[in-house]
């Protein structure tokens, strides 16, 4: 909701907002956790209550977080904190819904897995619409980021300079693409940072993350385009007691440098869900560089909460919190770029 909505329904009640600082910006959450209590705000009837309510599916500003496997994340914070202005409102909470998304894709993997003796003859083919759904998913949040990236730099690039009669034309500042693949790639090659330096008058640092991500992301540009429009598919999902299996070296899970002796199998057969946990920890990972990034080249408001962060509550977090862990400690282990090798 925007700050004028907001403000109808007597927003300076809330104690714990930075009420001199809420110009321009939407506030994300109306739930605050404070001093081990709920505190949820809205307006029934006309009137501005605080309910006895707490969240089961959505986000808070806590002090703390109440669960441990309530998620944060830089990029979360930085966008519901500080950069939550007016007009960015669509691609941040576009982010958000994938988020709930994907977890919910991580619970229904495990589900499928604990029930698959209820569908012996159908349950592979629910597992692979469900790994090509992920990857749609993962291909949207690139999107978004660009969206709001593209928003964000319209906002804070450099003014244009005054035209001087009978001089060369100044400096300009072009608008960003509102597409992820626009910004990183040129005619299917990629971009150097330098190149986007000199054409979008971007800093630096910002045209690295470009570079850094170009991989990583046509691959899963790559597998999605192919599934939507040219009706490719996850090739030979297996079950077995020990979890849902797959192919290594078949697409999209070709170059993952991620499992354990023991999860590798015959002919090539590794367990899935290692891939999808690279492949999520690696989508929320350039949210996070990105998000870092941008706190270091911007000089951001002060935040609409002082002393709180911002989580995530969804019905599936332990799922998507127990994967993500998983995923790390392999990044960690392996020393590879998010279980990928050189070549994935």
């Amino acid at each position: 909701m925007t700050m004028d909505m907001v403000k109808k329904i007597m927003v300076e009640k809330i104690p714990f907002l930075n009420h001199g600082n809420l110009n321009d910006r939407f506030l994300s959450a109306m739930i605050f956790w404070h001093n081990k209590e709920w505190n949820m705000y809205a307006d029934i009837d006309g009137k501005f209550v605080n309910l006895r309510a707490w969240p089961a599916g959505n986000f808070y500003f806590g002090e703390s977080a109440e669960r441990p496997t309530d998620f944060s994340s830089h990029f979360l914070n930085l966008t519901a904190q500080r950069a939550c202005y007016l007009g960015l409102e669509l691609p941040i909470l576009g982010i958000r819904d994938d988020l709930f998304n994907i977890s919910a894709c991580v619970a229904k993997l495990k589900l499928m897995h604990d029930t698959k003796e209820q569908n012996k003859h159908g349950v592979c083919r629910m597992v692979a619409t469900e790994v090509e759904y992920l990857y749609s998913l993962c291909r949207s949040m690139y999107d978004l980021l660009q969206d709001f990236a593209s928003k964000l730099w319209a906002r804070y690039k450099p003014k244009e300079p005054p035209k001087i009669p009978g001089k060369n034309r100044p400096k300009m500042y072009p608008e960003l693409p509102k597409s992820f693949a626009d910004m990183t790639l040129n005619d299917k090659v990629p971009r150097t940072a330098d190149e986007l330096v000199a054409k979008y008058k971007i800093p630096f640092e910002w045209a690295n993350f470009y570079v850094q991500q170009c991989k990583f992301f046509t691959g899963i540009r790559h597998f999605r385009d192919n599934v939507v429009h040219n009706g490719s598919y996850v090739n030979h999902v297996m079950e077995s007691e020990h979890g849902f299996l797959i192919q290594k070296d078949k697409k999209p899970f070709d170059g993952m440098n991620l499992w354990k002796e023991e999860e590798e199998f015959d002919n090539g057969i590794v367990l899935l869900m290692p891939a999808i946990g690279s492949v999520i920890l690696h989508t929320l990972s350039a949210l996070e560089n990105f998000s870092m990034m941008l706190e270091r080249n911007i000089e951001f408001p002060e935040p609409i909460v002082p002393g709180m962060h911002f989580y995530m509550r969804s019905y599936y977090d332990k799922e998507l919190t127990d994967l993500l862990q998983d995923a790390l400690d392999r990044l960690e282990k392996k020393g590879s770029g998010a279980g990928f090798d050189e070549e994935g």
